[in-house]
């Protein structure tokens, strides 16, 4: 019975450590993303959020970021896509719902939606 909790201890302690090793990499590909978005480096970014995406699939911030570097490549129905995926994945969230309408905004500026 001491061995069980001993590791059970022992697992509790060490997961933590693993999770948060796991989020650096994807934070870090959300930033440098986001760098890229902002130095106007669009296909990068698209390709470095998609990344960051796999990692962490709940990212916020990136699933926006993502979306907005898709509108300005009029990547129209990938950024629809990803609109969607935000909704769906955050129905609730405030910050999503407003950066969804937002993203809709953009996308009704495109060049496809004249």
């Amino acid at each position: 019975m001491a061995c069980r909790i001993l590791t059970l201890i022992v697992i509790g302690i060490a997961l933590p450590c693993f999770a948060s090793d796991n989020s650096k990499p994807a934070d870090s590909l959300i930033q440098e993303g986001i760098r890229l978005f902002r130095m106007r480096s669009l296909s990068e970014s698209v390709a470095t959020l998609r990344r960051a995406l796999q990692a962490n699939p709940t990212s916020l911030e990136a699933r926006i970021y993502l979306a907005r570097a898709l509108i300005q490549e009029d990547r129209v129905p990938e950024a629809l896509r990803e609109v969607r995926i935000l909704l769906e994945r955050f129905p609730a969230d405030p910050e999503a719902q407003f950066q969804a309408g937002r993203l809709l905004q953009q996308l009704s500026g495109s060049r496809f939606a004249r």
